[in-house]
């Protein structure tokens, strides 16, 4: 389910630019007029300090979901479950560096958000979902028996990207991926880059199924998320006709 609440989900455009401009370098902002054509499809009409505020929300789950099953349940639950980003703003600074800033006057980099920032530029990047991204480099260190739980840094070195990239490729032989937003329905369509993208996608992860039919129905004739014209590109007409019976036949 695509999140539509969490902690910097009500930043208006405005406020998001700020953060980003007062907190990231911009050598990583100019990264982003490439990364919103790649991102996974719910993000892309996103923006990015926004993205990046939901990265870090499943970024938590994923770590309160390890700290659960490897240290201790206790400390993830309750009204104060124990967190590694800060929990009024995840892309903020941790109260220790506050509290040193209070008391020698100086200011110091965002280090933490600019790291954060970077594992979600690399999900963009590779198109996977941040649920995905996160948990799967969480197993993977996890898996490499790490001492310690990943920080989003580490999620992107290249030993845990790796991994993370296999497994997305395993979830995507296992299961359809396919955008939640209505903007990718036949109702909704303008022929927009990204429509077409996921059109597309969809018909690939569908083709390389052993009975596509069923699949096709679903996506095809059920969600009506793949364009007509992609349909015949990718399917016989065999094919096409067994999906629209099945979706005839559960009406």
């Amino acid at each position: 389910m695509m999140l539509d609440d969490f902690v910097g989900s009500s930043l208006s455009d405005l406020e998001c630019e700020l953060i980003a401009l007062e907190r990231i370098s911009l050598s990583l902002l100019k990264e982003e007029c490439e990364l919103y054509k790649t991102a996974w499809f719910d993000y892309r009409g996103m923006h990015p300090t926004k993205r990046t505020y939901l990265f870090a929300h499943y970024y938590e789950e994923a770590f309160r979901h390890m700290i659960r099953l490897h240290v201790d349940y206790e400390q993830v639950e309750g009204p104060s479950p124990r967190s590694y980003l800060p929990r009024k703003d995840p892309l903020g600074k941790p109260s220790s560096v506050i509290a040193k800033e209070a008391k020698t006057g100086k200011s110091s980099p965002f280090r933490n958000t600019t790291c954060i920032w970077k594992a979600r530029q690399k999900a963009d990047l590779l198109g996977i979902p941040y649920d995905v991204f996160c948990m799967s480099g969480m197993k993977a260190a996890i898996g490499r028996i790490w001492q310690r739980i990943p920080t989003p840094g580490q999620l992107y070195s290249v030993n845990i990207l790796e991994q993370i990239i296999d497994r997305w490729e395993a979830l995507l032989s296992e299961r359809i991926y396919a955008a939640e937003s209505d903007f990718y329905t036949l109702p909704k369509w303008q022929g927009h880059p990204s429509q077409l993208e996921h059109s597309a996608w969809l018909c690939r992860l569908i083709a390389s199924r052993a009975r596509p039919e069923f699949s096709l129905m679903e996506y095809g004739f059920k969600r009506h998320m793949i364009h007509p014209q992609d349909m015949r590109v990718h399917f016989s007409p065999e094919v096409i006709f067994a999906a629209r019976s099945i979706s005839k036949s559960l009406l």
